[in-house]
């Protein structure tokens, strides 16, 4: 399950809560979607999650590769706070599959993640 909430700003902050699902995507999708029409545009998502939850299914790995497909270069920028080796390794995929600016910190900087989101 993702937890998502939409700051004024413009970014868009994510914290996975559990495995992830092809659900989690289609919501994900969602919010993106409907901040097209807002006053302020989307700025950036923050991922923030000290591990990386994995997925429910093999084939929710292909619902986040057509999510990140569709939607990644709709997205400025992405800053990943994590611990976790995935999230070094997503974030170097990010930069290759997408235009988006995508930089990883420690799970515990979430103040320079979301300030360099705000730049």
């Amino acid at each position: 399950m993702l937890v998502t909430q939409i700051k004024q700003d413009g970014i868009l902050q994510v914290e996975p809560k559990g495995s992830l699902s092809v659900n989690d995507f289609n919501a994900l999708a969602a919010e993106i979607d409907a901040m097209d029409g807002r006053e302020e545009p989307l700025k950036g998502v923050l991922i923030r999650s000290e591990s990386f939850p994995g997925y429910e299914q093999l084939s929710d790995i292909s619902a986040h590769a057509r999510f990140v497909n569709k939607y990644g270069n709709r997205v400025p920028k992405v800053a990943i706070c994590s611990e976790s080796a995935v999230a070094g390794f997503l974030s170097f995929i990010g930069q290759i599959f997408t235009d988006a600016d995508v930089r990883r910190f420690r799970y515990d900087e979430k103040g320079q993640a979301l300030a360099y989101l705000g730049e």
